[in-house]
């Protein structure tokens, strides 16, 4: 913040400002576009102030009702809440959460105004999340502060958030080996007749029971897999190849995975196709450790399949993982990124034969002082389930 001259960060992503407070409210099902409050016609917003000067207070919008009650089960750090929103009826008389606020905010903007100006900071130079702010947002901010200031800082918590704490390594670790234990489970039930829906069943139903929350699937079946991903009534079938890659999140941290299965035994086609995009992605595991340039980490599996004559079909090797599933440092030609311990890294290698389907291998690791801990190993077999 001193380096780019900023007074407060103001996020209001769940991404970010999400980042900032330890939040993610659970009615909210978009990591950026806000749904609309259906009493106030008032965008959901969650804004953040932390003001670079240690010794100012920060604080955190709270929309009245739920947002309060989820603040107080996990605990926001951030002391100073401004509740928004129209009024509800009163607390349960054994409520935890204290006397209900009286005098509440019209909107989460009046809110932060008002912290801000409390803060004497009225016209300083406040960084926003400006490409995802809407136009009605900025300027309702702009009203509410005509004297500040407004600079882009979303490049700013990219950076932020590509090195994990090791309390996020700890949530990181967890969903994802919850998700690979899910992927197991549905991988055993699968049979001819077995549809993308069932297994986006099993896979959710396994999610829950491991006490992480489902977010996400593509069940790949066969050559249709390359153009349909989502989970869809179509069946597995004997000599089919599908590729599921699926995510989870807990307290707010993603996870993602996919391996590659084939129903029946698999063709000679499909061995060597596998075993080439392997080969690929053991060469980028093989040399993740801190110093490593993306550019020179992705060459290392570009190569080997560009040997066999495969597409790189995601022009990646790998991608960032945290809060948000596909996140910095991309490791990609032309990346400016050197890897540093506690980078989360999903390693995915994926090519396409339209006769076959997608072949894409996805593993979950996290850079440390030395090298590199594997969290999942699921992505890399081939699996092979009866047919």
């Amino acid at each position: 913040m001193e380096e780019q001259g900023i007074d407060l960060l103001l996020p209001h992503t769940l991404l970010n400002a999400g980042y900032l407070a330890d939040h993610w409210y659970h009615l909210v099902n978009t990591t950026v576009g806000p749904y609309t409050t259906f009493d106030v016609d008032e965008s959901y917003q969650l804004l953040v102030g932390l003001p670079r000067d240690g010794k100012i207070e920060p604080f955190v919008t709270c929309r009245r009702g739920a947002e309060e009650g989820e603040m107080f089960v996990w605990d926001v750090w951030i002391k100073d809440k401004r509740i928004w929103g129209p009024n509800v009826l009163p607390r349960s008389l054994n409520s935890p959460l204290g006397p209900p606020a009286t005098d509440l905010y019209r909107d989460p903007f009046s809110a932060v105004a008002a912290a801000i100006h409390e803060r004497g900071m009225g016209a300083g130079v406040i960084g926003i999340e400006r490409q995802f702010l809407t136009i009605a947002a900025f300027e309702k901010l702009r009203r509410a502060l005509p004297e500040a200031k407004f600079c882009e800082v979303t490049p700013l918590f990219l950076e932020l958030r590509a090195i994990k704490s090791a309390e996020e390594i700890r949530r990181l670790r967890l969903v994802t080996r919850a998700t690979e234990g899910a992927l197991a489970a549905a991988i055993k039930g699968l049979r001819p007749g077995t549809s993308g829906l069932d297994l986006e069943r099993a896979l959710g139903a396994e999610h829950y029971r491991l006490g992480v929350r489902h977010e996400w699937c593509h069940t790949q079946m066969g050559p249709l897999g390359i153009d349909i991903t989502a989970p869809n009534p179509g069946k597995a079938e004997p000599g089919m190849t599908i590729r599921i890659d699926v995510g989870a999140s807990y307290r707010g941290y993603q996870s993602d995975l996919s391996p590659v299965i084939s129903v029946g035994e698999p063709s000679r086609e499909l061995v060597r196709v596998h075993e080439a995009v392997r080969r690929a992605m053991d060469a980028v595991l093989e040399v993740v450790r801190p110093g490593v340039s993306a550019a020179e980490l992705y060459e290392f599996g570009d190569r080997i399949l560009k040997a066999e004559r495969l597409e790189n079909y995601l022009m990646y090797v790998a991608h960032g993982l945290g809060r948000n599933v596909h996140e910095e440092p991309v490791i990609a030609p032309g990346s400016k990124w050197t890897l540093a311990a506690g980078m989360v890294l999903a390693v995915e290698l994926v090519t396409v034969l339209p006769h076959l389907g997608m072949i894409g291998l996805e593993d979950d690791v996290v850079v440390t002082r030395d090298g590199r801990e594997d969290l999942t190993t699921i992505g890399r077999k081939l699996h092979v389930v009866p047919a």
